[in-house]
This record gives structure tokens, C-alpha cells and sequence, in this order.
């Protein structure tokens, strides 16, 4: 077979050359510019900010997420904020509690800020801040005591306050705060509660003579039961600001209700409206209780209702399943209402 000659390649003219030359030096040129924005490159703009229920997924953060200072109180030792924070009004709070804005908006709320915080060394160990802004420390109280979970194990550094489950509740002044965790892992627990302690220490804990609680007499009481209806309480439009409190007597558990009015006439009058709004629902008017004629009960259905005022005090029980522990819820709740008006 005859050998095939290799051709040998024509070396390169003048103008490949040139051209070589100058693709060469624009390379460089580029090379260069880009050595001179890494140098100058601030990594802020694209640290993550969670979107949805994946903290994995992320957005560039904006300037006011970027400050981060409304998270500050919360970072304990090992803590990283996961992004910056957001904000809510009144207009835009049913975008991130759809089916709650509701009881916020009525009891008193001003805004809301939320925030994620990591673990720095286990990132997949995250929990994110509901921050409530409520106009006063009963509106805080009426949102945090209507929506108590099951099985709450109370804090022992602030007076309301427990952990449930995946999460951490507590109130501090007029602020009620929820920590919710991505797992019920004990570590990751452990941290919120460390982050909720560290939060009150420099916030400050209310802790205030007047707390309208202690008008409910403790025999009975089921723990942890108070709380604070804003409006509309047993739908009545004319109750708002109760304070509620769940008993147990016997095998009976009926509510405790208590009302502070501007005026004993108030008071004396709003009890007869709410007689007559039960009557409109079908309640027929028992009797007066012997011990005195201005507390009256009725019978609603299977239920026992009693209402009467003292002072400037509305007060009453709702829905007793028994005339006997209505009766004896009735009695304690306003001798110690007597007690109450000369304190």
C-alpha cells in the first residue's frame, strides 16, 4: 500500500496573526474587569429570604430585610437570622394568617413582623417569629389566651406564656409573640424557648397589679382557663372586653364571665340588655336567686345562665349544665367581686 503523506499546515499569516493578537488582548481586558467587580462585591443583596414553607427556597433581600434589627433581641449563641424580616398592616395581614386576620383586627392590632432564625450549625433547623404589635397588653392577652393549644407546658420566666408541640407562646407587654419550628425536635425547642427568655430579658416583662384575672375566685378554676373575649362575647354585640374562665365543680365545667363597666349604672343596665338578648333567643327567666334579687337565672334549652352586677361589674355564668354548680359558681364569683370593690 502505498504511504500517504502528511501535509504540513501553512503557518499562520500576518492577519491571523493580528486578529489572534487582538482577541488575545480583549480577553484580558475582560479578565481584568471582572477581577476589579469581585473586588468591590457585596454579597447582602443575594443572601437568602425564605419564601413559602421552604427556607431553602430563596430571593434576593431587600434593603429594609437586609437590617435585620427587629430580630436582634432574638438571636441567642448559635442563632443566624435566615434573610431580614417582614411587615404587615392592617390591609395586608390576611396575606399571611388567611383565616385568623379577623380575631387580630377586632381585639386591637397594629402590625406584624416576621422573621426565620437557623441553627448556625444545623441549618435545617429553623423557626419563624410572629411578632404582633396589639394596641394594648389586653388585646395581646385576648389573642394569645383565645388560641391556646392543647397540652401547654407554661414557661417559669413570664407570667403568660407555655410551650406546645413544635412552638413557643408568650406575651410581653403589649406584644404576642409566636415561635413555630420546622420540627418538635427537643434542641431546636430548647433554642426558642433560650431565644423567648432572652427577648423578655431585654424587652421587659409586663407584669401589671391590675390584671382584670384576678377578679375570678380560684376554687374550682381550671388552670390556665382566663381569657379575654374583644367582641361579640356568647354573641352578644354589646359584650365586648369579657373576661372569660373555665371551672369544673363536681363533673359539671361551665364559664365564668366578668365585665368591668365605666359605672355601677352601666353595669346594672347592660346586665338587664343581656337578659333581654337572651330572652330574644328563647331563655326563659327562672328566678331570682334567693341570696339576692338582682341576680337572676335563666334557662336556656339544656343550659343555666345567671347575670347580675355589683359595683361597677357585670358578671355571670354561661352555659351550666346544672342549676346546683351554676348556682354555686354564681355565689363565689360575685362574693368575691364584693371583695373586688373595696380592695
Amino acid at each position: 500500500m502505498a504511504e500517504v503523506k502528511k501535509r504540513r499546515r501553512a503557518p499562520p499569516n500576518r492577519k491571523e496573526s493580528a486578529v489572534s493578537y487582538l482577541v488575545l488582548v480583549a480577553l484580558m481586558v475582560i479578565a481584568g474587569g471582572i477581577w476589579i467587580q469581585q473586588a468591590d462585591f457585596d454579597p447582602n443583596p443575594w443572601r437568602p429570604v425564605t419564601t413559602g414553607k421552604d427556607p431553602t427556597v430563596a430571593r434576593p433581600a431587600t434593603p429594609d430585610e437586609r437590617n435585620g434589627s427587629s430580630l436582634e433581641p432574638f438571636l441567642t449563641a448559635g442563632l443566624d437570622a435566615l434573610g431580614g424580616s417582614e411587615t404587615f398592616d392592617t390591609q395586608t395581614l390576611s396575606d399571611k394568617i388567611d383565616g385568623k386576620a379577623d380575631l387580630y383586627l377586632k381585639a386591637g392590632f397594629k402590625a406584624l413582623t416576621t422573621a426565620r432564625l437557623r441553627f448556625r450549625s444545623e441549618p435545617a433547623h429553623w423557626f419563624e417569629i410572629f411578632l404582633f404589635d396589639m394596641e394594648d397588653s389586653d388585646a395581646a392577652f385576648s389573642v394569645y389566651s383565645q388560641q391556646k393549644r392543647t397540652g401547654a407546658v407554661a414557661l417559669d420566666f413570664v407570667r403568660d406564656g407555655y410551650r406546645a408541640g413544635n412552638a413557643v407562646f408568650f406575651i410581653s407587654a403589649n406584644r404576642y409573640v409566636e415561635m413555630i419550628g420546622a420540627a418538635a425536635a427537643e434542641p431546636l425547642l430548647q433554642a426558642m424557648v433560650q431565644s423567648a427568655e432572652q427577648f423578655l430579658k431585654q424587652q421587659g416583662v409586663s407584669t401589671e397589679a391590675g390584671d382584670p384575672r384576678r377578679l375570678f375566685p380560684e376554687s374550682d378554676l381550671i388552670a390556665g382557663s382566663p381569657a379575654l373575649l374583644a367582641a361579640d362575647a356568647f354573641g352578644f354585640d354589646r359584650f365586648n372586653h369579657v373576661y372569660v374562665a373555665q371551672y369544673r365543680i363536681g363533673a359539671d365545667e361551665l364559664t365564668g364571665f366578668v365585665k368591668e363597666c365605666g359605672s355601677p349604672e352601666e353595669a346594672a343596665e347592660l346586665a338587664r340588655a343581656y337578659g333581654a338578648f337572651l330572652e330574644n333567643f328563647g331563655a326563659k327567666l327562672v328566678t331570682a336567686l334567693p341570696a339576692d334579687a338582682t341576680v337572676h337565672r335563666y334557662r336556656l334549652f339544656e343550659s343555666h345562665e345567671t347575670v347580675f352586677s355589683v359595683g361597677r361589674y357585670l358578671a355571670g355564668v354561661h352555659e351550666g349544665p346544672a342549676q346546683t354548680s351554676t348556682e354555686t359558681l354564681t355565689a363565689s364569683l360575685r362574693n368575691r367581686l364584693e371583695e373586688a370593690t373595696h380592695e
